[in-house]
């Protein structure tokens, strides 16, 4: 195994040591685990919910995860991402999230 960035290696653990007493193991390897960054920093938080409009002039509020050249992901309340054409959206919702770019 090694760190989140592959800079650094964390020790391995052998069969015969888990062979024998796995609550030591278990303590040595929570230890090491500690010692190291084994997961990726957190990304940023995402940007807050906003209402949206589409071109039918129908209104959700979502946040915005991403945006590209034709579309963005909403990040709806419920955690559920959605990805959704540009082109569908009202003139000033398309003018917001082409801004967030």
């Amino acid at each position: 195994m090694t760190s989140a960035d592959a800079s650094e290696g964390i020790k391995g653990i052998s069969y015969a040591a888990l062979k024998g007493d796995m609550r030591k193991v278990v303590r040595e390897l929570r230890k090491e685990l500690e010692a190291q960054s084994v997961v990726e920093e957190p990304e940023p938080e995402a940007a807050k919910s906003q209402d949206w409009t589409n071109k039918d002039g129908k209104t959700i509020t979502a946040a915005v995860k991403s945006v590209s050249q034709e579309d963005l992901i909403f990040i709806m309340p419920n955690g559920k991402e959605i990805r959704y054409l540009l082109a569908d959206l009202s003139p000033e919702s398309r003018k917001a999230a082409e801004a967030l770019r």
